[in-house]
């Protein structure tokens, strides 16, 4: 109601994208052939693909966002307020760009979406970022050292080229090889949440841990949700 107004007065023909199920009313209202209520998608990749900059004009809230994340780790560009960049260790002007009132992050959206220098600086810095602080090869290291375990190779680098399906086999494997050289030596604990999601090759891994930990206890931890864990 306040942004994008003054977006439509500098660059008319401009299209905003929302994207996510549930939009409420006071959204759905706003609704536009220039701001789309795309709803729930499937697979957000296309979007990302076909988008210039993302926006993050959000006011509250606590943690990483993980959609900032998101775009970025797509090498999209991003415009948030100071709140949703709170905790990623972004630099304002080098791996996004942060604006407060409706005028300054209108400003904000036009001067990057035009500024090709801008956009290509903060489009690597964003992809930095997320590798440095949050790509599967950053925790994997965390991890290794925190529980003092050496692993071999860098399956993470590997496995970040594979396909979607491949890579969530992959990542699979090098999390269960993970486990299992922890479960020979230390006491481990799973936790299960949303346990839907173990299908078979996921309790078969539980089963190999068990089999492997005749000196260190496991202790599985599951978390059944009843509409939507009926089969497990």
């Amino acid at each position: 109601e306040n942004v994008l107004p003054i977006v439509r007065r500098k660059m008319p023909g401009l299209v905003t994208t929302i994207i996510g199920s549930n939009a409420p009313p006071s959204l759905q209202k706003l609704a536009a052939d220039d701001f789309v209520i795309a709803g729930f998608v499937a697979d957000v990749a296309p979007h990302y693909h076909a988008a210039r900059l993302s926006i993050s004009p959000l006011r509250y809230g606590a943690g990483v966002k993980g959609k900032i994340n998101q775009a970025m780790a797509f090498g999209l560009p991003v415009v948030a307020m100071a709140m949703a960049a709170e905790g990623m260790g972004l630099r304002e002007g080098e791996e996004l760009l942060v604006a407060e009132s409706a005028q300054a992050f209108a400003d904000a959206v036009v001067r990057l979406y035009g500024d090709e220098a801008l956009w290509q600086r903060l489009a690597e810095g964003g992809r930095d970022n997320v590798r440095r602080h949050f790509s599967r090869a950053h925790a994997r290291d965390i991890l290794a050292d925190m529980l003092g375990l050496a692993l071999e190779g860098d399956w993470a680098s590997v496995v970040s080229e594979l396909p979607p399906k491949v890579r969530q086999k992959e990542t699979f494997w090098a999390v269960r090889e993970m486990l299992t050289a922890i479960a020979r030596t230390s006491p481990l604990a799973i936790v299960l949440d949303d346990l839907h999601w173990a299908d078979e090759a996921s309790l078969a891994m539980i089963s190999e841990l068990l089999s492997v930990t005749d000196q260190a206890p496991v202790l599985v931890l599951t978390a059944f949700r009843d509409r939507r864990d009926k089969g497990c």
